[in-house]
C-alpha cells in the first residue's frame, strides 16, 4: 500500500484537539485562579468576553473566535486560557511566513504526533489578505511535509453559520487531524513547523471561485 493511499486525510475542527498540548498548562493555571479568589476570576472572565465579542489585535493582524467555536462554551473557554501559549507567541514566531501576494494563506504553526493514536495535528491559522470580506470559504489544498510525498489533497469549508464574518486582515485558527500509521512515524517524530506548508489548489469565497493570486 502506497504512503499516498495510506495517509488519508480530514478536517477535524475542534478545539479540544487544538489544545491537546496545552492541558498540563491549563489545569495549573485553572488552580492559580481558584487560590487567587473571585476578583481575578471576574478579569478573567471579562477579558474573555471581549475577545469573543470582538476579537484581539495582533499586530496588522486581528484574530477572531469562528462562530461555531463561540457556540462551543468549553472549547472557546480552554483557548482562551491559553490564549498567549496558542495563538499571540505562535503568530508572533510564524507572522513572517506569511505572503501578501496571496489571497488567503493557511499557515502551520503547531505540530504534534500522537504515536498510540496514529495521527499527526497540525495546528493552522486561516488569514484573509484579500481586501474583501469573508462569509464562507471553501479551499481545497494539500498539507506539505518536507519528508513525505504524495499526500492527499483535502477540502476545509465553513459555511457562514460556521465562519461567522472574516474581514480583511482577520485570523482564525484550526487543526487538522491525519492519519499516519505507525511505520511512518521515524518521518514524522522530527518534523518542525518550518518543515510544513499548505498549498491551496481551489478556493471559494462567498460562493464564487477565485485564484489565491492577491491582485490588490
Amino acid at each position: 500500500m502506497t504512503l499516498k493511499k495510506i495517509l488519508k486525510l480530514c478536517l477535524m475542527i475542534s478545539l479540544l484537539i487544538f489544545l491537546s498540548g496545552c492541558v498540563s498548562e491549563k489545569i495549573a493555571t485553572d488552580k492559580e485562579h481558584e487560590e487567587t479568589g473571585t476578583s481575578e476570576s471576574q478579569t478573567i472572565s471579562k477579558k474573555h468576553s471581549d475577545i469573543i465579542e470582538h476579537g484581539y489585535n495582533l499586530g496588522d493582524y486581528h484574530f477572531y473566535i469562528m462562530e461555531f467555536q463561540k457556540k462551543n462554551q468549553t472549547a472557546s473557554t480552554s483557548l482562551l486560557q491559553n490564549f498567549d501559549t496558542t495563538i499571540i507567541n505562535n503568530f508572533n514566531n510564524y507572522k513572517d511566513r506569511i505572503s501578501q501576494n496571496k489571497k488567503i494563506e493557511v499557515l502551520p504553526f503547531g505540530i504534534q504526533y500522537n504515536l498510540s493514536e496514529e495521527t499527526v495535528t497540525i495546528n493552522y491559522f486561516l488569514i484573509n489578505n484579500f481586501n474583501k470580506d469573508i462569509h464562507s470559504i471553501h479551499i481545497t489544498g494539500t498539507p506539505k511535509f518536507k519528508t513525505i510525498e504524495n499526500v492527499l489533497p483535502l477540502d476545509i469549508a465553513l459555511s457562514e453559520n460556521e465562519l461567522g464574518l472574516l474581514p480583511y486582515k482577520g485570523i482564525v485558527a484550526f487543526p487538522m487531524n491525519i492519519s499516519a500509521p505507525i511505520e511512518y512515524e521515524p518521518k514524522l517524530r522530527d518534523i518542525k513547523v518550518a518543515d510544513l506548508s499548505f498549498d491551496i489548489t481551489d478556493l471559494e469565497i462567498n460562493g464564487e471561485k477565485v485564484d489565491n493570486n492577491n491582485e490588490n
